[in-house]
């Protein structure tokens, strides 16, 4: 009887265990399907200390990602590393390949599917390494245009935008293979956002009730919603007759590369005055925000943070629904990134001059009341944005640093 107890003790220990680590994880880009920027993770409640460091060879703007224990992510200049996430130890590293004499660089975060990490540099290739080992399972794939948005993985497909004219890809993750090309007509620097179950079936302009509906209309697998430079895009997807169906353009003031978030079908995204909510293609509200000080090597400005109803725009919140103004703090600096949130706490890194020197900071923010839990000085602004994995919170810096705070 003892030893059947001991048993069941181990099982349940070893089960937490697993279960526990891949709740822990911050394995795609925003770290859910909605790009929330919301954790899952608890982050640290007070003052973080230094857990390690790790010196760059080039800028990182992309956020790295957190899978089984192992940080993946690039560099600007084409180097891709997989590190330890609780030791910063280099398990394996990758040098891209470049089409010119100088690389563009790795400015986004890569995509995991099982048991492979797809990077995408701004050379235009696409790759798939082995997670563990860093082995080729395919690639360079040449997609022609410079790639600055993050690969992502939805329903065994993965999808990717380019700069340039402008093209979106959908492929096998498992081998690269092209399932459906089609040119978009303008860049795009912005990770998409898809909508899954869309609620209504819409060709065109006109709304058709999803059933019944004909046997000619093509079969909807989920709706894009893309971000490009003065407009929103809405594309329908029919991955059976390899089809990518325009739905509807929403012409915006201003120039947007941040990705959006998808909530509650909703859409936010930002330009870099305007903070923007779109529902069921129509624009809702629209409210001017303080331009974020986004660092001059980044091709994309911060998304929002949503959180419950709240939509975080650098160191102020909207009300969701009606853009009404819900929650504000006060910050000796301005924002230079993407905040991350865990459920309970926003992390808010920036930068801020003392005495002629030109700092970094990370700050902990109660949601709830706006109160400040901490703030932690860095000796240069972050650059990437920041992730939290663990209980750790992992950042990239102008001075080629890469911190993981505790």
């Amino acid at each position: 009887m003892r030893l059947k107890k001991i048993l069941i003790l181990i099982i349940i220990l070893l089960a937490s265990s697993i279960f526990g680590r891949s709740k822990y994880d911050f394995s795609q880009f925003r770290y859910d399907k909605r790009h929330s920027g919301v954790s899952q993770s608890p982050g640290p409640m007070r003052r973080p200390k230094l857990l390690w460091s790790f010196a760059l060879k080039a800028i990182v703007t992309g956020a790295p990602l957190f899978k089984d224990g192992v940080l993946y992510f690039g560099d600007l200049d084409n180097n891709f590393y997989a590190l330890d996430g609780y030791s910063g130890k280099v398990l394996w590293s990758k040098k891209l390949k470049s089409r010119g004499d100088e690389p563009v660089g790795i400015h986004n975060s890569p995509a995991i599917y099982r048991k492979l990490v797809i990077v995408a540099s701004g050379d235009g290739y696409l790759y798939a390494f082995n997670r563990k080992t860093g082995r080729r399972k395919w690639g360079p794939k040449d997609l022609k245009e410079p790639i600055y948005s993050s690969p992502i993985v939805r329903k065994k497909n993965l999808l990717i935008t380019t700069a340039g004219e402008g093209t979106l890809w959908i492929l096998k993750p498992s081998r690269g293979k092209t399932i459906l090309k089609t040119s978009i007509g303008t860049p795009i620097y912005s990770t998409l956002v898809i909508n899954e179950k869309p609620s209504s079936l819409i060709i065109g302009d006109n709304p058709t009730p999803r059933s019944p509906k004909p046997a000619t209309q093509p079969r909807i697998d989920y709706e894009l919603y893309i971000t490009v430079p003065s407009k929103v895009i809405t594309y329908q997807i029919d991955l059976k007759f390899h089809k990518a169906i325009p739905l509807k353009e929403i012409p915006i003031d201003g120039s947007i590369t941040s990705s959006p978030v998808f909530y509650k079908e909703k859409l936010y995204f930002s330009t870099r005055q305007f903070l923007y909510c779109i529902s069921r293609n129509t624009i809702k509200w629209v409210k001017r925000v303080k331009p974020i000080a986004v660092h001059s090597e980044r091709k994309t400005y911060p998304s929002p943070v949503v959180i419950g109803d709240l939509v975080i725009h650098g160191s102020k919140g909207y009300n969701a629904e009606d853009g009404s103004g819900a929650w504000n703090f006060w910050s000796y600096g301005r924002a230079t990134s993407d905040a991350i949130a865990s459920p309970k706490i926003l992390y808010m890194v920036g930068k801020y001059t003392l005495y002629d020197r030109t700092l970094g900071f990370i700050a902990g923010i109660r949601v709830k009341t706006e109160g400040l839990m901490f703030w932690t000085n860095l000796p240069s602004p972050p650059v990437a944005p920041p992730i939290i994995a663990g209980n750790i919170i992992y950042l990239a810096t102008e001075k080629q640093w890469l911190y993981a705070l505790r």
